[in-house]
């Protein structure tokens, strides 16, 4: 069972620890509950998120089923070799034309939803973690607001590099798909990421900044050895630095760090941090000066 890469139980469990990180501490979901007047219908919307999923993943894994029957009854001699090309074919040669201006025009109106979604919580994320309480302290909310602005030009020209990067990447090996590469850059972040939310809320001493920022260091090693991400590079100018472990749960053993780290080695005594508020509370304030 744990030598084939893509299984149920690897759907499953990767699924479940992917959407408690993604629903629970993504800037993008978190922004979007503060809209909400009052915390009953954030959690609210929060459940219901979670629940519209179940149907968009359904109509997604539909999609290639659906395509497979068909191409194995409408046998089409142009149809591309790679699995990649097969749904952009079909728009092109088979989908009605009135329809296929509709999917392309809902195509693009997603990606401008979420790449402006995206490119908020960074600039956000950006300006609130870093910027003001260390790059400058002591800034006034003018300043503050041209560096959210400087954040999101400079973001943008990020995202737009690691596109064109996975777009060529899918050109050189046409194999290769997106939605593996998006998964596994998951790995390196959410992991670590979620471990530190269930730490503050499944400990005592809720762990702290210090703690918090070694042991997402020692995830991200560990994902990174387990994926093979050093033999990847090495192999750039042919060599090896090791034999890649065949069978790890690399979101697992970087939670199991980080609370590891949170609870025993940097207790909140030995490194003391401000008082954190409850998420009830913190959620409630911001609500509260929305208003």
């Amino acid at each position: 069972m744990f030598a084939i890469e893509h299984t149920i139980f690897a759907g499953l469990i990767g699924s479940t620890f992917m959407t408690m990180a993604t629903h629970g501490t993504d800037q993008d979901m978190v922004q979007r509950m503060l809209t909400a007047p009052d915390i009953r219908r954030s959690r609210r919307s929060l459940i219901m998120s979670g629940l519209a999923d179940i149907p968009i993943a359904f109509t997604f894994l539909s999609i290639g089923v659906l395509l497979w029957v068909f191409y194995q009854t409408h046998q089409d001699p142009a149809l591309p070799k790679t699995p990649n090309e097969i749904f952009c074919h079909y728009i092109l040669y088979e989908m009605p034309v009135g329809l296929r201006g509709l999917l392309i025009a809902g195509i693009f109106a997603t990606a401008m939803g979420s790449l402006s979604t995206a490119i908020n919580a960074l600039a956000t994320s950006f300006t609130r973690d870093w910027y003001e309480p260390y790059i400058n302290p002591a800034s006034t909310s003018e300043q503050s607001l041209r560096a959210v602005r400087w954040a999101t030009v400079w973001f943008s020209v990020l995202m737009i590099v690691v596109a064109s990067t996975t777009a060529y990447l899918v050109i050189v090996h046409p194999n290769v798909r997106i939605i593996l590469i998006v998964i596994s850059i998951y790995g390196y972040t959410y992991g670590s990421v979620l471990g530190v939310f269930l730490a503050g809320m499944l400990t005592k001493s809720r762990g702290n900044n210090f703690g918090n920022i070694i042991a997402m260091i020692i995830g991200f090693i560990v994902v990174a050895i387990l994926s093979g991400l050093p033999n990847n590079i090495a192999e750039i100018f042919a060599g090896k630095l090791y034999t890649q472990p065949s069978l790890a749960t690399s979101n697992g053993i970087s939670l199991v760090d980080l609370l590891r780290h949170n609870r025993h080695v940097f207790s909140g005594d030995s490194f003391p941090d401000r008082p954190r508020a409850s998420p009830r509370s913190s959620l409630n304030a911001d609500v509260e000066s929305r208003n």
